[in-house]
């Protein structure tokens, strides 16, 4: 899991994928998957988390599969299904992934501001983790698999995360998801970082660059179309 490098307070823009207004809101417990991959070159393997986000979709962190041969998706109690990378973005942080077979409503998103408290649904190392919002931020952090940084919109919550935990979504207290873990402390702090909302639904509504697959020379994926 990556930890945010420079952190700073932001006013946080409203950019709704779905609201629950004419979406089914389901449990968190049903969107929850444990992602599995296989290591594309010198790349590890590694365990992640997700959120099924539509029929046969499931949104994680970017950095959780970026690294992958070959990636495997298990909802609770389930099989594990093969999985294909079709939506990337580093700057977000953010993947989308193709899952036959697997399917849930339509994902409603929300808004949220500090002091509001809810619930981090589907964390593969953790579990269920109840969370305090302590402020939203613009995160920068370095650029994944390159120089330079990259800015996005998200929180800083008061919640004890850990490394396996990336890409599972926190949700406010109607079951609506604020966003999508991407970091934690290593100070013993509990602070934990999430991709807000806002950046989530861009990402959903953005055009695709894959399938994504293996470079094993890069050891990473790259898109093929």
């Amino acid at each position: 899991m990556s930890t945010a490098s420079r952190l700073s307070v932001a006013t946080l823009a409203v950019v709704l994928f779905a609201t629950s207004c004419g979406v089914s809101v389901v449990p968190p417990e049903e969107r929850t998957v444990t992602i599995s991959t296989a290591g594309c070159g010198y790349a590890t393997e590694a365990v992640s988390s997700g959120v099924v986000v539509g029929d046969g979709l499931v949104l994680t962190s970017a950095h959780s599969v970026r690294g992958s041969s070959a990636v495997e998706v298990t909802a609770l109690g389930g099989t594990a299904r093969p999985a294909t990378v079709v939506g990337l973005d580093m700057r977000r942080d953010l993947a989308l992934l193709s899952v036959p077979g697997l399917g849930a409503p339509a994902l409603a998103l929300a808004n949220a501001a500090a002091g509001d408290v809810g619930r981090i649904v589907g964390a593969s190392a953790s579990g269920t983790i109840p969370y305090l919002i302590r402020r939203a931020v613009d995160i920068t952090i370095d650029r994944i698999g390159g120089e330079g940084g990259h800015e996005r919109i998200g929180y800083e919550l008061e919640a004890t995360s850990r490394t396996g935990d990336s890409g599972a979504g926190a949700y406010d207290d109607q079951g609506r998801l604020i966003g999508i873990i991407f970091a934690t402390s290593d100070d013993g702090t509990g602070t934990t970082w999430i991709t807000a909302s806002s950046e989530v639904g861009g990402f959903l509504t953005d055009d695709r660059t894959g399938p994504w697959v293996c470079d094993p020379d890069e050891s990473r994926i790259v898109p093929t179309g």
